[in-house]
C-alpha cells in the first residue's frame, strides 16, 4: 500500500507539473513529500498508529466556504447581465403549442406572487430536483428517477494540528480531519437518499454513524455524540446506477436535450460536482448555442 500511495502521489506531481507556475511566491504549490512513522506521529497524534509505517503530505489549494463560491459564480453573472432570483420556486413550465417549453412560471416566496418567464431555451439544473422539475414539464408522466446520495460534515473540537489528514476507512472510503478556526471539520458520508429533497434533513442516526466510522478510523479518544458542536449536510444527484454503494457511483454529468422526449425548448442537466463545474458550464453553453 505505502507504494501505491508513492506511485500516486509521483503521478498526481507530474499531472499537476504547473502548480508551481505563479507570479505569486506565496501561491506556489510544493510537491509532495514523504514521512516516517515517528514523524507522523509527532505531527499529527490522532493518526492510528498500528499498522502504520509512514504517510505522504500532498498539498493543493483548499475551499472549505463553497457556499461563498457559488455566490461568486452568481455574483460574476450578474456582472455581465444575468438576472438572478433566490426564494423563486418553479410551480409548472409554460408551453408554446403543444410541446415546446416557453418558459416557467415561478412562485416568489418572498413577496407572495407569480411570476412568468419566457425564453427561447429552458435549462433544467435543479441538482437533486432535476427530475422532479422536468416531471412538472412531462405533466405526471412517469420518469426516470434521480439516484441521491447524502453527505454530512461535522464540527468538532479542535483535533488535528496543521494538516489535513485523510484515512481510508475499514468500508474503503476516504474520511478526512480538517483544521478549521481552532476547530475540526470531519467528513465526508455518502450514503443513499431515499426520499423527497424538501424533506432532507441531517439525522442523528446519520451522524453516529459517522461517528462511528470515525473512532474507527484514528487513533484518539473516542468522539461522543455530544463533541459535535455543528453539523450540516447535502444531496448529491448521481445518474448512473449501476454500482449498488453510492461511493462507487461516478460524479460524472449529463446533458440532456429533451426534445427527445417531445419537449423541445428545454434542456437537462444531471449530476457534476464542484471540480468538473466550469466544464460543465462550458459544454452546456456549446449544447445551447447550437439551439438559437
Amino acid at each position: 500500500m505505502k507504494w501505491i500511495i508513492k506511485a500516486g502521489m509521483i503521478i498526481y506531481d507530474i499531472l499537476s507539473y504547473d502548480k508551481g507556475f505563479t507570479w505569486d511566491p506565496g501561491k506556489r504549490i510544493p510537491l509532495h513529500r514523504s514521512l516516517s512513522r515517528k514523524k507522523v506521529l509527532e505531527l499529527e497524534p490522532i493518526v492510528k498508529g498500528e499498522g502504520l509505517s509512514g504517510a505522504s503530505v500532498y498539498y493543493d489549494c483548499m475551499s472549505i466556504f463553497p457556499e461563498r463560491m457559488t455566490l461568486a459564480f452568481i455574483k460574476s453573472s450578474v456582472k455581465y447581465g444575468a438576472k438572478v432570483a433566490n426564494y423563486a420556486k418553479v410551480e409548472s413550465f409554460l408551453f408554446s403549442g403543444a410541446d415546446r417549453i416557453a418558459g416557467v412560471r415561478v412562485s416568489d416566496e418572498l413577496r407572495r406572487k407569480t411570476v412568468d418567464i419566457y425564453g427561447d431555451i429552458t435549462i433544467n439544473c435543479g441538482g437533486p430536483w432535476a427530475d422532479i422539475i422536468l416531471a412538472l414539464a412531462k405533466k405526471g408522466t412517469d420518469g426516470e428517477q434521480l439516484r441521491r446520495s447524502e453527505g454530512i460534515h461535522i464540527i468538532t473540537k479542535k483535533l488535528v494540528n496543521e494538516h489535513i489528514v485523510g484515512t481510508v476507512t475499514a468500508r474503503g472510503r476516504h474520511i478526512f480531519i480538517i483544521p478549521w478556526r481552532g476547530r475540526s471539520i470531519i467528513g465526508t458520508t455518502d450514503k443513499e437518499y431515499i426520499g423527497t429533497p424538501d424533506e432532507y434533513r441531517v439525522t442523528e442516526q446519520s451522524i453516529r454513524e459517522l461517528l462511528d466510522e470515525v473512532n474507527d478510523s484514528f487513533g484518539m479518544n473516542p468522539l461522543a455524540f455530544d463533541d459535535v458542536l455543528y453539523t450540516w449536510g447535502g444531496l448529491r444527484p448521481l445518474v448512473e446506477d449501476q454500482t449498488e454503494d453510492v461511493y462507487e457511483s461516478s460524479r460524472k454529468y449529463e446533458i440532456h436535450d429533451n426534445s427527445s422526449d417531445g419537449l423541445e425548448g428545454l434542456i437537462t442537466i444531471e449530476g457534476g460536482k464542484y471540480t468538473t463545474s466550469r466544464n460543465l458550464a462550458e459544454h452546456a453553453m456549446k449544447a445551447i448555442s447550437k439551439k438559437l
